[in-house]
Order: structure tokens, then sequence, then C-alpha cells
């Protein structure tokens, strides 16, 4: 009898556990939800952050991924190599993270000296610019600052402009009478000439993004 007993208790649980099936229902609690990925851990919190790293390393490369430039976004793929080659890291900070519903941050780094200057790291003399992010097709990405550019107007009618020193400095004619090109922030030798030769060449120091 406690046999028969057992197997109509088994039957039983069985038609129920059956039934809950067939509606859809289960016996088992259901499973806790997934947590959540952190915030900002792909959105533009992270691009600017990497932006801002990109920086502090000399990394042109991934400077311009994150900005959606390529070498040739620029008057010469050589205008990189002035960057590059500063030595010592420097000191950007985003100071105010950016979120998907207010995509701009707040970036800040030291004073730029003119070259031949000593670097001030004073925190009294810091620059700080927005960094606008761009969203499309789900990527975030940064726009290349206003600041962050070459625009000059030639003295003397001079209508040939290099950047650089060596051999690989970029040449540029002046394009309706100003020469203007993307460029790195940070100190500038400009040199004006009025041939490709920049034979008499005269100079200018410019700070780019102050």
């Amino acid at each position: 009898m406690q046999r028969e007993s057992r197997v109509r208790q088994v039957g039983t649980a069985v038609a129920v556990c059956l039934g809950l099936s067939l509606l859809g229902c289960s016996a088992a609690p259901n499973p806790a939800p997934s947590a959540p990925s952190p915030a900002g851990s792909d959105g533009p919190g992270a691009t600017a952050a990497a932006f801002a790293e990109a920086l502090n390393e000399r990394d042109t490369a991934t400077l311009m991924k994150l900005s959606g430039l390529t070498p040739q976004s620029f008057a010469c793929d050589t205008v990189a190599d002035q960057f590059e080659v500063w030595a010592g890291a420097l000191d950007y900070r985003i100071d105010d993270p950016p979120t998907a519903d207010d995509p701009v941050a707040d970036l800040s780094y030291p004073a730029w000296p003119t070259p031949g200057e000593t670097l001030r790291e004073s925190d009294d003399e810091r620059t700080s610019i927005e960094l606008d992010l761009i969203q499309s097709d789900g990527e975030w990405s940064v726009a290349w600052p206003a600041k962050w550019q070459i625009s000059v107007q030639p003295p003397n009618a001079q209508t040939y402009m290099r950047i650089g020193h060596d051999d690989q400095a970029c040449v540029l004619p002046a394009d309706g009478g100003k020469f203007e090109t993307l460029a790195f922030p940070g100190p500038q030798t400009l040199f004006f000439a009025q041939d490709e030769l920049m034979t008499a060449a005269v100079s200018e120091d410019i700070v780019v993004g102050q």
C-alpha cells in the first residue's frame, strides 16, 4: 500500500510539472537578470579617456583613429612626426567626462611654451578645451578640436611655408593668401619664403591649441 501511495504522489507531481510546462511556466525560479555592463565602458567616456591617453603617449595613429582622420587629413603626412618626437609625457586630463546624454568632455593640459621655453607644469597655467564626441553606427569618435590647426597669413607676401626643421618637413604653398592645415597641439616653428627651396626664409613661433 505504501508503494502504491508513493507511485500516486510521483504521478501527481509529474502531472503538475507537465501542466505548468504546457502553460509556459516553470517550477524552477527565474534566473537573475545579467548585470549590465559598466556605464561608459564602450561609450563616449571611454573614447575621451583613450584620446587623452594617446595624447600623453604621443600615439598619433590612435589619435587619428579615434578622430576618424588619416595622415591625408593633414597638409602633409609628416605633420604628425613633429608631435611624435617630443620627449616626455604631458598631463592631459579629462576633467569632466562625457555621457551619451551630454557628449562633451573637458580636456585640460599644461600651458604650452613657445619654442625654447620650459614647459610650465603649474595647474594655474593649464589650457582647457571642450572635446565634442560624435556617435555614428554605434561607435563614438572625437571631433578634432577647432583650435588644433595652423591658420596664418604669410608675412611680407611670402608664398611658401615650412613646418619643421628637417628634410621631412612639410612645405606648403599659400592657398588663397593663407596657410592652413590641421595640426597636433604644441609649439611649432614656421618658416616662410618666396620659393619652395625656402631661401632667405623668415621664421615665426606659434603654439597650436593655446
